[in-house]
């Protein structure tokens, strides 16, 4: 995916500073037009380059807003930021395709725009899906929601939806009339929350004046949010971006629960919890499974030398290399201080030993960039398949123990 944005400002001051800020909190690349003209030139020479573009309104050579209709004739999603953005703008703004707008009025705005921004680069991932009877009403709900750069299904029943929710089911937000033809929203709520919870996909209900009853009802069934029938643009996508980051800060505070703060890995408890798809995987498949756990070498002496900022950098320069010699089938955790678990399916005990054997090896030659400071490891493992993964820790820490007690630097396995 393209990670780069377009501004499009002729205050310098402000184009540049917002560029760098951007450039800075996100992480994108930001090109930066001045005037209409060059504007027009960067989206031609690398058109489809940009995944957003934050456009003035007011340019010397297009005064009244011409670089929006440049900016969606080369399919570039589009926030306006302007300073004075009057009704009559805002009517005739409201007509064209536009992502959103901000109005310049104090240096907090950046943190808006950027919000935006972030919106827009994450929706190109979701899916979402529109379940109305009404076709002329589907088609205004797939637009606005085309115009967020939103992976877009829509369904005309129930049954439907859910047929479509199971062939996608990472689906992200459901919106849905309050009534369907073939079954009410509690029903479909129902359905839909047996293999979906509220903190993996949102339902957004849109209602009649009449229906404000049921809203009980759906809430208790495990509806998110309502949206009047006759919605306005600002309140559409108001709740649309607050279902999304709430989803999505739902989905950082999991993984922060399951990563290991300094590394990135697996934590104890991730390792506990996705161990169980290994344990079912070598039961069905009748392969070994493999458990070993490695310790660094004299880590206190490395923290009481050069300081626990240098002991850091050591574990994780220890956790990537683990992570990209063990690749993708394999599990990996940091489970201590300086005390690493592996589990890997399929491997004999003459495999295991070659594996860790060269694992071992490539740690002792790592060379660090930051410190001139070498390390080594002593790694105990078993090959022997137990009924769980405290009894293979258990056992793995054993021959670790003994890898230590030989001189360390070494790995011992499970005879």
């Amino acid at each position: 995916m393209v990670d780069k944005i377009l501004v499009v400002e002729d205050s310098k001051t402000w184009a540049n500073a917002l560029a760098s800020y951007l450039t800075r909190e996100l992480g994108h690349v930001c090109d930066v037009a001045y005037s209409y003209a060059q504007a027009k030139e960067l989206v031609t020479e690398g058109a489809g380059d940009y995944f957003v573009a934050l456009l003035d309104l007011n340019l010397p050579d297009a005064p009244r807003g011409e670089i929006v209709d440049l900016m969606l004739l080369k399919s570039v999603p589009s926030i306006i930021v302007t300073g004075n953005y009057e009704e009559e703008t805002r009517a005739r703004m409201a007509t064209k395709q536009i992502v959103d707008y901000v109005v310049k009025q104090n240096p907090e705005d950046v943190k808006l725009i950027k919000r935006l921004v972030n919106r827009v680069y994450n929706n190109r991932c979701i899916k979402v899906l529109v379940v109305t009877a009404a076709s002329a009403f589907r088609r205004v709900l797939k637009r606005q929601l085309g115009n967020q750069r939103l992976q877009v299904f829509e369904a005309g029943s129930g049954e439907e939806a859910l047929n479509i929710l199971d062939l996608n089911p990472d689906i992200r937000l459901i919106y849905t009339d309050a009534r369907l033809p073939d079954m009410d929203g509690f029903d479909l709520t129902q359905a839909v929350r047996r293999t979906h919870g509220l903190d993996t996909l949102a339902m957004i209900f849109f209602y009649e004046e009449m229906e404000r009853d049921l809203f009980p009802k759906l809430l208790k069934s495990g509806a998110n949010d309502f949206l009047p029938r006759d919605f306005t643009r600002e309140e559409f996508l108001c709740r649309l971006n607050m279902n999304l980051d709430m989803l999505e800060l739902i989905e950082s505070a999991k993984e922060s629960a399951n990563r290991d703060y300094l590394t990135g890995m697996n934590n104890r408890r991730s390792l506990y919890a996705k161990s169980e798809e290994f344990f079912t995987r070598a039961r069905e498949s009748g392969s070994g499974l493999v458990a070993a756990v490695l310790d660094i070498d004299h880590f206190k002496r490395v923290n009481d030398t050069y300081g626990h900022d240098i002991g850091d950098v050591v574990i994780k320069a220890l956790s990537t290399f683990v992570r990209k010699y063990v690749g993708p089938t394999g599990l990996t955790a940091r489970i201590g201080g300086e005390e690493f678990c592996v589990l890997l399916l399929g491997l004999t005990r003459p495999e295991a030993e070659v594996f860790f054997e060269g694992l071992r090896r490539g740690i002792e030659e790592l060379r660090l960039e930051e410190v001139d400071i070498r390390f080594t490891v002593s790694i105990g493992v078993t090959v022997i398949h137990r009924n769980s993964l405290d009894a293979m820790i258990s056992a793995a820490d054993q021959k670790l123990y003994e890898a230590k007690g030989g001189g360390r630097n070494r790995v011992c396995l499970e005879a």
